[in-house]
């Protein structure tokens, strides 16, 4: 039996250094996520947990069945596809997510149902490494901490008012910014009570109280946090309630509310697992199926990646990258490489800025193309691409479906931006191939679909915008007209669509 038991953590083994050699490029990005922006350094404790946590789980293991499981072999195979599916769109998250769920599929493939129940939490722990996409929470956070905070001061003696989140006060003005949102606390408070909440509690409700309170106190105490230092501020000054000092304060705080989280809750902790005490037959399926997993695994495995070798091996051509015509009827060029907007684009294929005229009005041209598949460094939807420029203009207004009543052949977005001196209208709208996308999801899937059909893909965005006066209509007439135009210049041959257009 010990014998079965080492060939299977041989293959286990085996298998973890295939995963490692396939997927090496994605988890080393994803390890740059930790360290970046300090949002998930958390997560460089959650593998080595993980692993304290099965070491515990040792014995019980001993005493349960091994086997190979179909279902796991299968899990396998979804995940490295979903990685190939990851890799084809450009979206890190599904990549980054499937490289993590391969770990338990394995798990499950070579050691079968007993032992993978058995080491469940362990395995669904490495899940908190995950970067989950925080964006939205962090606003959210960032809200209710500034609302809370304004709460607390007005009810302790302060005059102080609530702007969106900006808390104006009689000394400054304080803006809880994305670093005040507490996301960091929140997320590394949540990982933390998953584990004490396991260690300590055997009950269900015990634990889902717990990390009720793990989702709770995080938020209260950033609250706390901004609260004492707007009145840090307010009584001795705004240079004590900033600088190193306020970091200082910051994490004394949040480690001080830990342990007083995790001191309330050993009061109501129950007796731990004794995973000793409990013990099954062992059991042992053939040698020859025990070492079955090994190049089942490792076939599924290379699923994902050999799909996309293999298509980037069998690609006839590279992506053509269609001309841009930038000569419309009725508009000559007032001015080329002009960006009002302060649009910027990363290592594009192509990329025209220009302002075109009518003898009316202007409107600004930006048309930018990248060719081939999404690729880390070369895509579309990537940081530090940008439509306009945050620091110079503000959204007034977002629309979409104010445009569904006039027939443009896009799925035209519509923003209004303002600046200090400045107001204009944007239109913007995707492309895969000449075909029109929504948004992200749309162009995701169009450039999967034109993967799979073995067709080049040119993934191009356009962006219009015209100068707001007096009559915002003006604005709206020019930036359609303009995009008649744009139609007739590079969709030859295509009627549009032209019943009550105006302009």
């Amino acid at each position: 039996m010990q014998i079965d038991r080492v060939r299977s953590h041989f293959v286990l083994g085996t298998l973890i250094l295939i995963y490692l050699a396939l997927f090496w490029e994605t988890l080393s990005r994803m390890v740059g996520v930790w360290s970046g922006d300090g949002t998930f350094q958390y997560a460089f404790f959650i593998l080595p947990i993980s692993v304290f946590l099965i070491y515990l789980r040792r014995t019980v293991t001993q005493g349960l069945s091994f086997h190979v499981s179909g279902y796991g072999a299968l899990l396998v195979l979804v995940f490295s596809l979903m990685w190939a599916v990851g890799t084809i769109i450009g979206v890190q998250l599904v990549q980054q997510f499937s490289v993590i769920a391969l770990l338990p599929a394995l798990v499950l493939t070579v050691y079968g149902t007993s032992v993978f129940r058995a080491l469940i939490f362990p395995l669904l722990y490495l899940f908190f490494g995950f970067p989950w996409p925080v964006a939205h929470v962090t606003t959210i956070l960032q809200h209710i901490t500034a609302a809370m905070s304004v709460w607390l001061l007005q009810h302790t003696g302060y005059v102080a008012y609530l702007h969106g989140v900006l808390i104006e006060t009689e000394v400054a003005t304080w803006h809880v910014a994305d670093a005040c949102s507490g996301i960091k606390f929140f997320l590394a408070s949540l990982a933390l009570g998953a584990l004490y909440a396991n260690l300590f509690y055997t009950s269900w409700r015990r634990r889902a109280a717990f990390m009720v309170a793990a989702f709770v106190v995080p938020i209260v105490a950033n609250s706390l946090r901004v609260y004492f230092t707007v009145v840090i501020g307010e009584v001795f000054g705004v240079e004590y309630a900033s600088g190193t000092d306020h970091l200082i304060f910051g994490w004394q705080f949040f480690g001080t509310v830990l342990v007083l989280l995790f001191g309330a809750g050993w009061f109501w902790r129950e007796s731990p697992l004794e995973f000793a005490t409990v013990q099954f037959p062992v059991y042992f399926g053939r040698r020859s199926s025990i070492l079955k997993a090994l190049p089942l695994g490792a076939v599924f495995l290379l699923c994902g990646p050999g799909m996309i070798w293999l298509s980037t091996y069998a690609a006839k051509s590279p992506a053509t990258r269609p001309m841009i015509n930038t000569k419309f009827d009725g508009w000559h060029v007032l001015l080329t490489q002009a960006n009002p907007l302060g649009a910027r684009f990363k290592r594009p294929d192509q990329v025209v800025m220009s302002t075109y005229g009518d003898g009316v009005i202007n409107v600004n041209l930006v048309a930018v193309d990248y060719a081939g598949r999404p690729m880390h460094d070369h895509k579309l939807f990537m940081i530090g691409n940008r439509r306009y420029d945050s620091t110079q203009w503000s959204v007034q207004q977002r629309s979409h479906d104010a445009l569904s009543g006039i027939p443009i052949p896009y799925s035209v977005h519509q923003t209004w931006l303002i600046s200090s001196n400045a107001h204009r209208l944007m239109w913007y709208w995707y492309e895969v191939n000449g075909v029109s996308a929504s948004g992200l999801i749309a162009v995701k899937l169009l450039q999967l679909e034109n993967f799979v059909l073995g067709k080049p893909i040119v993934t191009r965005l356009i962006i219009l915008s015209a100068p707001v006066r007096a009559d915002s209509k003006s604005a709206e007439a020019a930036l359609l007209a303009f995009t008649k135009a744009y139609w007739a210049g590079n969709h030859s041959g295509t009627a549009y669509p032209s019943q009550g257009l105006s302009g």
